[in-house]
């Protein structure tokens, strides 16, 4: 049953291909009475161009790879090892390569194998897909081929989204650790400068995090005293806590002290989380250590987005935009996985909202580089 299914199959795919090609050379045919002529055309044909740039910066750049390892890497590590989903697509992208190339030349009586990869090279087209350049050296007779292919976009599809506005109140919720006390008075004026000053629709909700001994002295030695007077490590703690005290449709931007807000980013946090369908994880511009990198000058009050002030973090989690309905919504689904309240307080104690949203939502997880969010350096 198998076997024949599969030739049914082969048979399908087969009259396909008879079918895109008949559709090709009507293509190529109707070229030359075109205003643009022949010169438009562009490969594989029936496929949209290349995206052309305006200026450098809007130039994709290519990702060279070998069978063992890339140059494009995250961080700041120039070259790892190929792991995951991307060793199996070189692997797949040299198996069709080989295959096409012994269709083309198996009717000449060679029979091609390949001997090694000796360069690779990829990018991302957004208007056609995936670009690949391979060098590839054969066996028959010893010989170099360099291969052009193309892995195209499916048919595209348009996903609607619930309407959001720019109007919704951002309830930010900073917690605050020993450790951090230093970073606050900062924090502070950037937030009376960029929401205070501005009327923003934002409230501040800080969240004091006490260790066990500094919580039995709370009441002779607060170590927040100073910090509780000019307002007159555990985020789903945090969020617990706070989550109760507020509507289910309240919006919730959960910060760290380190972050440097701005009008834009508020907006950004309203727009890209949505109630019961997406929320948002920004990925911040994150500061180096100001003592080396502007260690002959003056530390700046503004993070300048350039490489040798700091970099975006794809590791930093640290900030949230999430509407309570769906926070409330995945942790009652977290607590009913585990049966035991050690269990419970196990995963409390070790995930964060991001692993919650991943393990126990169907939200869309909106992860992006969010120019207008940059972050102070902390040490850690």
């Amino acid at each position: 049953m198998f076997e024949l299914h599969k030739r049914f199959a082969q048979l399908e795919i087969d009259k396909a291909y008879k079918e895109i090609g008949e559709i090709q050379e009507e293509i190529k045919a109707l070229a030359p009475k075109l205003p643009e002529g022949e010169r438009e055309l562009s490969w594989p044909i029936g496929i949209n161009p290349q995206f052309k740039p305006t200026n450098r910066w809007d130039i994709i750049v290519w990702d060279y790879f070998t069978e063992e390892y890339t140059l494009t890497c995250p961080g700041e590590v120039p070259k790892c090892d190929l792991s995951g989903v991307d060793k199996l697509d070189i692997q797949n992208i040299l198996q069709i390569a080989l295959d096409r190339l012994n269709e083309k030349y198996n009717p000449q009586g060679l029979v091609l194998e390949k001997r090694k990869l000796i360069n690779g090279y990829r990018r991302f087209d957004p208007q056609r897909g995936m670009e690949y350049i391979l060098d590839l050296l054969l066996t028959e007779v010893e010989l170099s081929h360099r291969v052009n292919m193309l892995r195209p976009l499916s048919q595209v599809e348009i996903i609607p989204m619930p309407y959001v506005t720019e109007s919704a109140k951002v309830h930010v919720i900073l917690p605050l650790t020993k450790q951090e006390r230093v970073y606050f008075e900062a924090f502070m004026d950037k937030y009376a400068k960029i929401c205070l000053n501005n009327d923003e629709n934002v409230a501040l909700n800080i969240v004091f995090v006490y260790d066990p001994e500094t919580a039995e002295r709370i009441h002779q030695d607060d170590i927040f005293s100073e910090q509780k007077q000019l307002l007159q490590t555990y985020e789903l703690k945090i969020m617990d806590i706070v989550a109760k005290k507020y509507p289910t449709d309240t919006l919730f931007l959960l910060a760290s002290v380190a972050a440097n807000m701005n009008t834009n980013f508020l907006n950004r946090c309203r727009m890209n989380a949505i109630p019961g369908w997406q929320a948002f994880f920004p990925i911040p511009f994150s500061q180096y250590n100001p003592e080396i990198i502007f260690k002959n000058g003056q530390v700046p009050d503004q993070i300048d987005i350039k490489p040798n002030n700091g970099h975006f973090d794809l590791y930093s989690f640290d900030e949230v935009c999430i509407y309570n309905s769906d926070y409330m919504t995945s942790r009652t689904k977290m607590a009913a996985s585990v049966s035991t309240e050690d269990s419970k307080e196990s995963l409390v104690d070790t995930l964060e909202v991001y692993d919650v949203l991943i393990k126990y939502s169907q939200l869309h997880v909106f992860r992006a580089v969010e120019p207008h969010l940059t972050r102070r350096y902390v040490h850690r």
